[in-house]
């Protein structure tokens, strides 16, 4: 496998908490409102370069582009569920975050999703990517 699913997804999730803990702190004692897309890109290409890297230093050449795309699909579909298990229990502790969709319509919130979905793949892959060129430069 050209990836570890389980340390990925042990990655991605203490990523995110860490993002979301800082991005709380921040706007605690510097009433400066920093989440954005930047603070959840941040946890997708961190775990996919951690990856990306792993796997470079422990492989003897680069694999195939098709495997990489392959390897960033499966890693899209495990955020996509950990990000579900974390909204779910985000919704948990605070449930006004539901007021936010009760204005969105269906179809748009499917738009959004799939174009979510195609962003976390590109993200991942390109992040994938520079991992593994870091890590077959470290073993050169």
């Amino acid at each position: 496998m050209i990836f570890r699913p389980l340390r990925f997804c042990f990655n991605y999730v203490l990523i995110t908490i860490g993002t979301i803990i800082l991005t709380m702190i921040i706007q605690q004692f510097v009433a400066f409102d920093l989440s954005s897309v930047g603070t959840s890109v941040i946890p997708l290409l961190a775990a996919a370069i951690i990856e990306g890297q792993f796997f470079g230093r422990h492989c003897e050449g680069p694999p195939a582009k098709p495997v990489i795309w392959r390897a960033s699909l499966e890693m899209t579909g495990m955020v996509m569920i950990l990000s579900a298990i974390i909204f779910g229990a985000l919704v948990v502790v605070t449930p006004e975050i539901l007021g936010i969709f009760s204005v969105i319509d269906t179809m748009k919130a499917a738009a959004v999703l799939l174009l979510a979905v195609g962003f976390s793949w590109v993200v991942l892959r390109l992040g994938y990517g520079m991992g593994l060129r870091s890590g077959l430069r470290h073993m050169a």
